[in-house]
């Protein structure tokens, strides 16, 4: 049982850390294409941050799970109040798309974890 809540854990952390390769590579897309420093430095940051979260999730520790949650959420919040004022889909509707997939696909193997530990004696 114990090999499931790892292999749980590891997907989770995997999926973190894609997802913060593409907020750090639409932050340097932002830069190039707009020569938007804010994006540049919002998407390193966030990025960065992210990695951090992902690899104490693919440790087991999953408090770098919780700040992970955390970050999504406050990206997607950011990226929600950004599409609602421009109705754009680039690239703040794209950001939010793949901020609330990810948080349906964290939340969603976060239930198959707990339902993992509760088996456990």
């Amino acid at each position: 049982m114990m090999n499931k809540v790892k292999g749980t854990l590891h997907a989770m952390g995997t999926i973190i850390l894609v997802y913060s390769i593409l907020v750090f590579a639409g932050g340097l897309l932002g830069f190039i294409m707009k020569k938007s420093l804010p994006s540049l430095l919002g998407g390193g940051l966030f990025g960065l941050a992210l990695v951090l979260t992902s690899i104490q999730t693919f440790i087991l520790r999953k408090w770098g799970l919780y700040a992970s949650f955390g970050l999504i959420l406050l990206l997607d919040a950011f990226f929600s109040y950004r599409y609602l004022i421009s109705y754009a889909f680039f690239p703040s509707g794209l950001m939010l798309l793949l901020s609330t997939v990810t948080l349906i696909i964290l939340i969603l193997k976060l239930k198959k974890l707990n339902a993992y530990s509760r088996s456990i004696p």
